[in-house]
């Protein structure tokens, strides 16, 4: 089975072949959150900060390595331009998703656009609703499993579509209140993206300067 080690954990992923597993993780039980009111006013509340920068540190596992490998920086999410994930460690560089796919931009500010692939435009569509919290975009792409226990919560999203499962697997997103913490994307059980989230700006405005460079 091929494994391709992209230069970005996302771009990663997108380019792998592998079938999803369920995360091993305790916690409550997980139930169907698609038609369940109770989680209305936390999509409501999640989906409402609007544009965003978060502090990330992202642990890439693969089955070729022992350890992850490590990275830090930053994730960008503008609605209408879609998500940028900006690593200044160890190698600054840029992985831009939206509507048309994924794009890798150097430190210097060159673009490699990935492969024409359509695994690769399924990934960089779903990635803005997740972050989004687009509940009705996420009802339509994935089946919906949560969990709460006070004001933790956890979500899973299991693709409805067969290319987008092969290109992205099993979404886990973990919570507290109206706080993001982690976010993994899991492709096998030794293959996977852990995105730990230390802090938050909500209702972010981003300069055309701050677009054109974390973005296209």
């Amino acid at each position: 089975m091929k494994r391709l080690l992209a230069p970005l954990a996302l771009a990663a992923l997108a380019l792998a072949n592998g079938r999803a597993a369920p995360p091993a993780e305790p916690g409550p039980p997980l139930l169907a959150v698609a038609a369940d009111p109770a989680w209305q006013p936390l999509f409501a509340a999640l989906a409402g900060r609007g544009a965003l920068v978060s502090r990330v540190t992202e642990r890439r596992w693969f089955p070729f390595r022992r350890e992850p490998i490590v990275l830090d920086g930053e994730l960008r999410l503008a609605p209408d331009h879609g998500l940028s994930l900006h690593y200044a460690r160890p190698e600054e560089r840029t992985l831009i998703a939206d509507a048309r796919g994924l794009v890798l931009r150097d430190a210097a500010g060159r673009d490699r656009e990935l492969p024409a692939d359509p695994r690769a435009t399924a990934l960089g569509a779903a990635l803005g609703p997740i972050l989004r919290f687009d509940h009705g975009e996420l009802a339509r792409l994935f089946t919906l499993h949560g969990a709460r226990d006070g004001a933790d919560w956890r979500l899973d999203l299991v693709p409805r579509d067969e290319a987008l499962g092969r290109a992205l697997g099993r979404v886990t997103i973990v919570g507290r209140d109206t706080e993001v913490r982690r976010l993994e994307i899991r492709q096998t059980e030794k293959q996977r993206v852990e995105i730990e989230i230390t802090a938050t700006d909500t209702g972010v405005i981003f300069t055309a300067a701050a677009l054109r460079r974390y973005f296209r």
